[in-house]
């Protein structure tokens, strides 16, 4: 249910402005400092919360932390059929899944700078105990798509809006 025109075009224009961020963030390889930031904080908390799983579920809770909150946000937008907070969540999502996909990439490179220094890379321990090591940029390639494809959602989201 819309408010008011002027609150519509408003919120249109923020999610068209987040659309465009997601073009420029993927086509850019930029990684803003204050979106990375939240997302490595859901990071490091999604392995303190799958910690009582095993040490591969923690490795890999790092992963799933930085995309269970956008996709916990996302539920509550959904139930409450909130297209813009739906919108934001999408966006938040892409922005984990970005950073996810350089994380990925760097499986066998190891030259990111990490937390925990490189014996702590996430990915190159996942990938190395699923023996795909090999398949890193693959894999990460595959991600960025899963990133665009939500954006594409998230411009079909904001025109029926």
């Amino acid at each position: 249910m819309k408010n008011n025109h002027t609150e519509t075009w408003l919120t249109t224009g923020l999610l068209v402005f987040l659309i465009f961020f997601n073009i420029w963030m993927i086509g850019t390889s930029a990684q803003p400092w204050i979106i990375s930031s939240l997302n490595i904080f859901f990071h490091e908390a999604g392995h303190v919360l799958f910690a009582f799983f095993g040490e591969f579920m923690m490795v890999l809770g790092g992963t799933l932390g930085e995309l269970l909150f956008p996709l916990l946000f996302l539920g509550y937008f959904w139930y409450h059929r909130q297209i813009p907070g739906q919108v934001f969540s999408l966006w938040w999502m892409t922005t984990a899944l970005y950073s996810i996909s350089i994380y990925m990439a760097d499986a066998r490179a190891r030259v990111l700078p990490l937390i925990g220094g490189q014996g702590g890379h996430d990915w190159s321990y996942l990938f190395g105990r699923l023996n795909i090591l090999e398949y890193d940029i693959l894999i990460s390639r595959m991600v960025i798509i899963l990133a665009l494809m939500v954006t594409i959602q998230m411009c079909i989201m904001v025109y029926e809006y």
